[in-house]
């Protein structure tokens, strides 16, 4: 029985880590390399998974800290002054299977701090879309919605609202899009595989107990 135990386990394992796997790379800022209380600002190109305008990257600066990790991005970044901010990944989904979207976000300067949210599909037609306004400086604010994706690829973008174009504003990190854990086919062959797997124990246990 032990044995059957720690197999089922297993499965469960491997099942769970597969649905909880964060689709979005680098999705809390992790990647670049920035010394504790400082911060730099990157082209979007030189951020891994990431692409559009440029990023700025804080690493615990001015009493600010992460939520995940060390590092997280300031949205009006550096660099681009008079025209508006935009960060964007594209993704791969399954057309109809359900995701989870998740994010935190916090002021720099002013509660007034803004920016839009967006996912779309491969075609650009918009799969959701939200303006993250009820900013607080100096706390974090955790935001999580699902959607349905429509095609094979995805695209997450997050765009300034306000500041629309100035160069301070709109803390992100921890950005996570997952799998939503339904027990959809994935599960339903997970719990076939542990069914089969202890009638097979308690055939191979009939045997021993004949044999013996």
């Amino acid at each position: 029985m032990k044995q059957f135990i720690a197999f089922s386990l297993l499965l469960l394992a491997v099942w769970s880590s597969n649905a909880d796997a964060n689709l979005i790379v680098n999705g809390s800022f992790e990647d670049n390399d920035v010394r504790a209380n400082t911060w730099r600002w990157f082209a979007s190109d030189k951020v891994n998974g990431w692409q559009g305008s440029n990023l700025e990257i804080w690493n615990s600066f001015r009493r600010v800290n992460a939520v995940d990790g060390s590092q997280f991005a300031e949205l009006n970044a550096h660099g681009q002054r008079g025209r508006p901010f935009t960060i964007s990944q594209i993704f791969d989904t399954t057309a109809g299977q359900i995701y989870d979207l998740s994010f935190y976000y916090s002021a720099r300067r002013s509660n007034k701090e803004a920016f839009q949210v967006d996912v779309e599909d491969n075609a650009a037609q918009s799969i959701f879309r939200q303006i993250m306004d009820d900013h607080v400086k100096g706390r974090w604010s955790y935001f999580s919605t699902q959607f349905v994706a429509f095609s094979n690829q995805t695209r997450l973008s997050f765009s300034s609202v306000f500041p629309y174009t100035g160069t301070v504003g709109n803390f992100i990190d921890d950005v996570r899009v997952v799998g939503a854990q339904t027990v959809s086919e994935p599960g339903s062959l997970l719990l076939a595989l542990i069914s089969a797997a202890g009638i097979i124990w308690l055939r191979i246990k009939r045997k021993v107990v004949k044999s013996a």
